[in-house]
């Protein structure tokens, strides 16, 4: 007769686990965003090198760093869409 975890302990250690990967994402763009501020252009690949991480998570942290206005979407496209940061775009790097 094989005895079943106490589900408190299962719903405890889940948490735990949310709790650590919300941090690591939060930590993964304040790393990003400094990363950005001393580039001229930001790719997914060239994120996920500098962060080394997975292109689908940069360009999951590219896309949320967009909705907080920090970088900007100048050529979208499917496979590798073109960032530029905020401070950049005074310098006549805009969507044509």
């Amino acid at each position: 007769m094989s005895k079943k975890p106490p589900v408190k302990q299962k719903k405890e250690a889940e948490k735990e686990v949310a709790r650590k990967v919300v941090t690591r994402e939060e930590e993964l763009l304040r790393r990003a965003a400094r990363e950005i501020q001393q580039m001229s252009y930001i790719t997914p690949y060239l994120l996920s090198t500098k962060l080394e991480v997975k292109i689908g998570v940069a360009k999951r942290i590219l896309r949320e760093l967009e909705k907080e206005g920090k970088v900007k979407l100048v050529s979208p496209n499917r496979r590798s869409p073109l960032y530029v940061p905020v401070s950049q775009q005074e310098f006549g790097f805009h969507r044509t």
